[in-house]
């Protein structure tokens, strides 16, 4: 078995799916996308160049660069994980929601403007905003399409911040076209679940990352820009919501020509929770004392990452599964995971989808907070495609 491993750059993530596959009897070829020529005009040639390759997962962060390396494998009959249809969807918060919204699956109300404006043309400026506060209010979030990591993501307080922001959504690699506009909820934390599905079997429950506010002011719980992961035991009603995600993505995947043998994916499915101020508060609070127990976390994350030496590789490994152990014993770890819970397991709070990822960075947080390496989720997809 001959797979390839496809990426922007080597990470810990890809050389982690490196090990893991040649561990379990899979040979694998990297290939760093952003080094090809590609002759799209010349098929042949094209076959010739990745005649190697049964199959690939495609680790690609630009989500363009993904689609791409995706179709392009998908057309010389090559199955990849995540597949192109798959990307496709997910990658558009528009595509995705209206998927959902066919599968009768509700998520926070969002209105979608076709059109970007500069702040020449006040007339569509005034018009565009008239709609959004006579439809959402205020607070409302602001987003383009295709963002990624938090990016561009604008809360309008004001009729102020909301002409500025409908004209700072500018059309772009992150956003082709249009301004998306989607209901405020408070949100001291959101909900990442990560779900697999192997080909022409149901999606199984990995596990939740949770992801809390790093600052009081602060409305985006993204990591990548210091929020603070944590896990909970997620309730069944809400795993059972994201399983309904994972299966309206792969039916409406199937329908775009997905051959169902290559169904197989993994996926993190965001969702958020509508949560009483007094109990956002009190989160917020909370999270405060988070800030010193995840120095020794940023510390390390800050050192060479080795993935061209397996044995300082494993080494750090074992030393990053470390440090997150101790930041999970802390008291202001549990006292902020306990009050989610509390939260989250109560019957009348209300969760909902908004998004979905298709390219997880798991090495770090995912990995050593819901206790899955998620590598030898990405192995059993490719597996399922051979057979």
């Amino acid at each position: 078995m001959q797979t390839g491993l496809i990426y922007d750059y080597k990470d810990e993530d890809s050389f982690e799916i490196e090990l893991v596959a040649r561990r379990r009897g899979i040979e694998v070829t990297p290939i760093q996308f952003t080094n090809l020529t590609i002759c799209i005009t010349d098929l042949p040639r094209l076959q010739r160049q990745f005649n190697e390759i049964q199959a690939a997962i495609n680790r690609c962060t630009v989500k363009a660069r993904r689609e791409h390396a995706a179709m392009l494998l998908q057309t010389l009959d090559k199955p990849v994980i995540n597949p192109f249809q798959v990307e496709l969807i997910v990658n558009s918060k528009r595509d995705t929601l209206l998927t959902l919204a066919e599968k009768g699956i509700k998520t926070p109300k969002t209105l979608f403007f076709p059109q970007n404006v500069n702040k020449k043309a006040k007339t569509k400026i005034r018009a565009i905003a008239d709609t959004i506060e006579e439809e959402l209010g205020y607070p409302t979030i602001l987003k383009p399409d295709r963002g990624s990591e938090g990016r561009n993501v604008l809360k309008a307080d004001d009729r102020r911040e909301l002409e500025a922001g409908i004209t700072n959504i500018r059309r772009g690699t992150a956003n082709p076209l249009g301004i998306i506009a989607q209901e405020f909820f408070l949100k001291s934390f959101d909900l990442r679940v990560v779900v697999s599905k192997i080909a022409e079997k149901q999606p199984q429950y990995l596990g939740t990352l949770v992801r809390v506010v790093p600052r009081m002011d602060e409305f985006r719980t993204n990591t990548s820009i210091g929020g603070y992961p944590l896990s909970i035991d997620l309730p069944m009603r809400i795993r059972k919501e994201a399983s309904r995600v994972a299966e309206a993505i792969i039916d409406k995947a199937l329908e775009k020509g997905l051959p169902s043998h290559w169904s197989s994916f993994i996926l993190g499915i965001d969702m958020m929770p509508r949560v009483e101020q007094e109990e956002d508060q009190k989160i917020k609070y909370l999270a405060r004392s988070l800030d010193k127990c995840f120095n020794r976390i940023r510390e390390i994350k800050r050192e060479p990452s080795y993935v061209s030496n397996q044995e300082k590789f494993e080494n750090r490994r074992r030393r990053v599964e470390e440090v997150y152990r101790e930041y999970r014993q802390e008291k202001a770890y549990l006292d902020v995971s306990q009050k989610i819970q509390e939260v989250v397991d109560e019957k009348t709070t209300v969760v909902l989808p908004h998004e979905v990822n298709s390219s997880l960075d798991y090495w770090f947080n995912t990995k050593n907070m819901i206790d899955v390496n998620l590598a030898e989720n990405y192995v059993d997809c490719i597996l399922s495609t051979f057979k």
